[in-house]
């Protein structure tokens, strides 16, 4: 999976890792300001992990902007 292996593009890279920045700042930002526990973000952190990894076997993740 990755570049490497052909499974995405170096665009894709690109914007995939800062959708994960964006993620876990926006997870961050609920555990500091206490709207979710620290247990709660850990789980939310993993779940998104998963899902960006995870993806179709055939096509491609829309790109719709």
């Amino acid at each position: 999976m990755g570049v490497g292996a052909g499974a995405d593009d170096a665009g894709d890279v690109g914007r995939l890792t800062l959708l994960l920045a964006a993620t876990v700042q926006g997870i961050s930002a609920l555990v500091t300001s206490r709207r979710i526990t620290m247990p709660q973000g850990e789980a939310l952190i993993d779940d998104a992990i998963t899902r960006l990894l995870v993806r179709p076997s055939t096509g491609r993740p829309s790109t719709a902007r």
